[in-house]
């Protein structure tokens, strides 16, 4: 059964990981390679999230929201 809204970030992904795993295994064995290889990036990604490696939301930090780089000014070329 998934977690409930009101327990804490970590055990919801903590569940996500595992839904993505049997998800994966899934893709696997039928062969859809392209969407095994894409459930296993979500996979690994929860996996940093949950050892502290990423940031549990996107707008945690301050930089580019997609990769969490920092922007730096455009310069004239």
């Amino acid at each position: 059964m998934p977690p409930s809204p009101d327990q804490p970030d970590l055990q919801r992904l903590d569940y996500l990981q595992q839904m993505l795993r049997e998800l994966r295994e899934i893709a696997e064995l039928e062969r859809f390679n392209m969407l095994a290889y894409l459930i296993e990036m979500a996979y690994i990604e929860a996996n940093d999230m949950l050892r502290g490696r990423r940031p549990l939301r996107i707008g945690d930090q301050e930089g580019d929201e997609a990769s969490g780089v920092p922007l730096k000014p455009a310069r004239e070329v």
